[in-house]
C-alpha cells in the first residue's frame, strides 16, 4: 500500500470519488510518481472504474492517461540521467518501494 492511493481520484458508475484504491487498482503508473500522475491542471489523473470481475467481486480500474504518465516518466528519468542532482526534486518514493520489495523478495531471514 502507498500513502497517494490512500485516497485518489476515481471516476465510476456514481460519478467522481476520492478512494482508498490500495489493492485495486495500482498499476505501475501509481508507484512512479506524483510529478508524473498530474495532469496541465495540476491534477492527478483519476483511476476510472471499468469492467466489472465477478471472480474477485470488484471493478477493474484503469489510470486515465497512461500514454502522457508513460512519456511524463521517461522524461523525468532522462532528466535526472543527465543531472542526478535533481533527483531530490523528483518523487521516487514509490518506485524505490516497489524495487526494494522485489530486491528482498528472495532473502532469507
Amino acid at each position: 500500500p502507498i500513502e497517494l492511493a490512500r485516497s485518489y481520484p476515481t471516476i465510476g458508475p456514481d460519478g467522481r470519488a476520492s478512494t482508498d484504491i490500495n489493492g485495486h487498482a495500482c498499476s505501475i503508473e501509481l508507484y512512479l510518481g506524483r510529478d508524473v500522475l498530474i495532469d496541465s491542471t495540476g491534477d492527478l489523473r483519476p483511476v476510472r472504474w471499468g469492467s466489472y470481475l465477478g471472480a474477485v467481486s470488484a471493478y477493474q480500474g484503469v489510470i486515465e492517461g497512461k500514454s502522457a504518465i508513460h512519456d511524463a516518466f521517461w522524461k523525468k528519468a532522462d532528466a535526472v540521467s543527465r543531472d542526478p542532482s535533481i533527483v531530490a526534486q523528483q518523487d521516487w518514493a514509490d518506485l524505490r518501494a516497489v524495487i526494494d520489495c522485489v530486491r528482498f523478495a528472495f532473502v532469507d531471514t
